[in-house]
This record gives structure tokens, sequence and C-alpha cells, in this order.
């Protein structure tokens, strides 16, 4: 009965995390100017989308590792979310940040690859 009970509370607590975090399609992109990008040539273009896309990957993988850590600490410590949260949710907030700044640049390259006809 208590594993039930237990595996009850892990469920509702991975619906409540994953309501509670946006997920990469969720976040949005912060402005950034294509003028950072016009004087590169193809090439160099298409090596910056490339970075910003690694970059992204990286991050997204950092936003998960957050979240998963939310789980691990409530089950294995019993600490509520509430206590768990804080500095977790600041981190995560700044990733939040770098991946809307990364998309940003990451779609910024890609108009300028599309107006110089780099061909992605």
């Amino acid at each position: 009965m208590c594993s039930f009970i237990a595996r009850i509370v892990a469920v509702l607590l991975l619906l409540t995390l994953s309501a509670h975090a946006q997920s990469l399609a969720n976040i949005p992109s912060a402005y950034v100017p294509e003028a950072n990008y016009k004087r590169l040539n193809c090439g160099e273009l298409l090596q910056e989308r490339a970075r910003a896309e690694y970059d992204l990957a990286g991050l997204y993988a950092q936003l998960q590792g957050y979240r998963s850590r939310y789980l691990v600490d409530f089950l294995a410590l019993g600490l509520p979310l509430a206590t768990i949260g804080g500095n977790t949710v600041a981190a995560e907030t700044l990733v939040e940040h770098d991946i809307s700044h990364s998309k940003g640049e990451f779609e910024a390259i890609t108009r300028v690859l599309i107006r110089k006809s780099c061909g992605i």
C-alpha cells in the first residue's frame, strides 16, 4: 500500500513539474539583430548556426537536468517542493533566458542565410 501511494505521489509530482517547466518550443526567442551576422560569408554563417544549435542542445539538456533533480530531491530526501525550489528555480530561469537568446541567434542567422541564398 505504501509503495502504491509513493508511486501516485511520484506521478503527481512529475505532472506538476512538467506543467511548471516550459518546453523548449514554448520558450520564446529573444530578438537578435541580423546585423550581427550580415558581414559573414556563407561558410561562417553555417558554422555560427551550428554553434547556436549546439548551444541550444546543451542548454536544453541543462534545463532537463534541473527538472530531474526536483524529482530526485523529493523522492530521496522527502523534501517538499517549496524547500528544494529556491536556487534551482533561479538557475532554471537563467537557463531559460540563455535558451531564449540562443534561439534568437539561430533565427537571425537563418534569416541571413536565406537572404544570402546560402542553401541551408
